[in-house]
């Protein structure tokens, strides 16, 4: 959201700026009354455009940057202060309070929106109505200089009916209504409501009221009028006087600008050559205020023909922990036969064999290399290689040897039992984004999330708080995929806690720490060493306050 906003005002500012120094003292009235409307336009929509551009899916820099699934990841040694005490007053407060301010905002700037409609309304049902073809005239029963509101004019009723109010003031009016400058003011209006905390708005506004009064001094001067006339009766009643945020008003405040306005001349040429500056600045906006540059592979139809004459990868597959990706595109260990197959479908089985393939695999764990490799044999060209005997049964190189090294305080490989009948389940100690979230979803259609073992649907999961979220699993089957998540940790470790209890930074911000299933202090546990300890446990609360989501759990003895 934070984001959108800054891309919203930067747009905004870039193009009103280039309005204000280019544009506002000429005298292409209409062109300027479409412009400003497509600065508001434009700054909406372009910082929600995605760019995209073609690379060739071979492309070594493209593979090197495809994204891997988070792993597992291990625990820190001692808790990060900082870190928890930026997330306790950021994390939890911080969007609380900026959504309560700008909902306040919202609602004030609304309601003052609101109210001046009622007004209007009012003004409108308790007058009396002239209606004429082209306008209504709303007859006023106190002094006010005419204004006009969609199509109301409203006038002073006594100076209407002895036809003392200057023909040319009811032609600028009526120039406002024909025009429908009120439409302008109300998008205006509305845009404000919602980005009012914004003060670019308030400059925009009075740029397009000038513009308005531009345009209906035009259509009056149009109609035959004194030039020298008309300029005199603005200076003659330039007086202020109130006036509704969503009226077009014959007085305004910029008299000075209308009256040399109206004997400036206008120049194709000039007003040409600054147009033509209006498209690079339009496309630097785009790239710089975008919503994202994406990277998206060749199709493989363009491809097939270089690939067959030079040793460049038609396909390249990756297996990199438990993700799968073809061409840099993440699939499912069930759908990958199947995508792998439609990925080389435009081939014969003789362009097939003679074509590049690439595979590379890193840190694939030994069973989900045998469950990969089952999926792979079922692909047609494993088939086309085994019928020409160029097949191997084997994808991945053995492992002679394994080393397993855990740090102090690695988080549990597997929290959930497994079961004969379905794959292993792979534990990420991280709050999942919500991209990875659409993924899942997008990935399987029988995909089923629970949330602390309560099945949800992915429009709640979308719509709960992730950031309480501290630990999640993935499961794939044949039956389909299992997503876990879970807001609580409680790991428990048998071994000696990696823990300086002398050290007054090694347990800062902590709340809450056992010896023994007993609380005491941090002054407390000072009186004990590391070596006293068997075991330890740490407890996380992810819906906690930050400074609360941690217990730690000492034990002299190992639990039984």
């Amino acid at each position: 959201m934070m984001d959108y906003i800054l891309k919203f005002t930067g747009c905004l500012l870039v193009l009103y700026t280039f309005y204000r120094l280019f544009f506002e003292n000429e005298k292409n009235h209409h062109f300027k009354r479409f412009y400003l409307l497509f600065t508001l336009a434009a700054a909406v929509a372009i910082p929600l455009i995605t760019l995209t551009y073609e690379v060739e899916a071979n492309n070594p820099t493209i593979f090197s940057e495809a994204k891997a699934m988070p792993q597992a990841i291990d625990y820190p040694e001692t808790i990060n202060s900082e870190i928890v005490r930026e997330d306790f007053f950021l994390g939890n407060y911080y969007p609380i309070i900026l959504w309560i301010i700008y909902g306040t905002g919202f609602v004030v700037f609304a309601l003052r929106f609101i109210n001046n409609l009622n007004d209007l309304n009012k003004l409108i049902l308790r007058s009396e109505i002239i209606k004429e073809q082209s306008n209504t005239k709303v007859l006023l029963s106190f002094p006010q200089i005419p204004f006009s509101y969609f199509r109301y004019i409203f006038v002073e009723k006594e100076a209407f009916k002895a036809k003392t109010i200057p023909n040319e003031i009811l032609k600028h009016e009526e120039a406002h209504v024909h025009q429908k400058h009120t439409l302008d003011l109300l998008i205006l209006e509305v845009l404000q409501i919602v980005f009012w905390f914004n003060p670019l708005f308030i400059f925009i506004k009075k740029s397009m009221r000038l513009n308005h009064e531009f345009l209906a001094d035009e259509a009056v001067l149009n109609q035959n009028f004194n030039p020298l006339t008309y300029s005199n009766l603005l200076l003659e009643i330039s007086i202020n006087s109130h006036q509704n945020g969503i009226t077009s008003s014959f007085n305004h405040s910029l008299i000075k600008k209308r009256i040399l306005m109206i004997s400036n001349s206008f120049s194709k040429k000039r007003v040409g050559l600054k147009m033509g500056l209006l498209l690079p600045i339009l496309c630097c906006c785009i790239y710089f205020f975008n919503n994202d540059i994406v990277a998206k592979s060749i199709p493989l139809e363009n491809q097939k023909a270089n690939a067959i004459l030079h040793k460049n990868p038609v396909l390249f597959f990756t297996v990199t922990n438990t993700q799968i990706a073809i061409n840099n595109e993440e699939v499912l260990l069930k759908n990958f036969a199947k995508k792998f197959d439609q990925a080389t479908k435009s081939f014969s089985d003789y362009d097939l064999l003679k074509v590049y393939i690439k595979f590379e695999s890193k840190d694939v764990p030994k069973n989900f290399q045998r469950k990969f490799e089952t999926e792979f044999f079922k692909t047609r060209y494993y088939k086309l290689l085994k019928k020409v005997g160029r097949a191997s049964s084997m994808l991945f190189p053995p492992i002679i040897k394994e080393v397993s090294s855990a740090s102090a305080f690695q988080v549990s490989s597997n929290p959930i039992e497994d079961r004969a009948n379905e794959s292993k389940i792979y534990t990420h100690r991280e709050t999942p984004t919500e991209k990875i979230v659409d993924i899942w979803n997008s990935s399987s259609k029988d995909v089923q999330f629970f949330l602390d073992n309560k099945q949800i649907s992915y429009s709640a999961l979308k719509n709960s708080n992730l950031e309480s979220i501290l630990l999640y699993s993935e499961q794939t089957s044949e039956a389909g995929s299992i997503i876990k998540l879970y807001t609580e940790i409680n790991d428990y470790f048998e071994r000696q806690p990696p823990v300086d209890f002398q050290n007054p930074d090694a347990l800062k911000d902590i709340q809450d720490i056992f010896v023994n299933e007993e609380k005491v202090s941090k002054e407390e546990l000072k009186a004990y060493k590391a070596s006293d300890f068997k075991a330890y446990r740490i407890f996380q609360d992810g819906k906690k306050d930050a400074g609360a989501k941690f217990q730690l759990y000492f034990y002299t003895n190992k639990k039984e």
